[in-house]
């Protein structure tokens, strides 16, 4: 996962909306509320280090995971051993 620009849109998709190629560069049209603008699809649907922030938030959430089986193995030795 080279850089840190992601897109969250994959370019394959995002040239089936190609307004116009220019020199093997692809451009849409982006609406963005009442704005209308042309950009290159590089630009469109990136997002700085969106897949380290879900690699991230996966990490965490099985971190906690692992705490909550941890509690639950502790509470289920005790009663075997009452």
């Amino acid at each position: 996962m080279a850089g840190n620009r992601h897109h969250v849109i994959p370019k394959f998709l995002l040239k089936g909306f190609t307004s116009r190629i220019k020199s093997n560069q692809f451009y849409t049209n982006v609406y963005l509320g009442n704005k209308t603008y042309e950009s290159n699809i590089i630009n469109v649907g990136v997002d700085k280090d969106f897949y380290v922030k879900k690699i991230n938030l996966i990490l965490i959430l099985l971190s906690q995971a692992q705490m909550i089986q941890l509690q639950i193995l502790k509470i289920s030795m005790q009663k075997s051993f009452q």
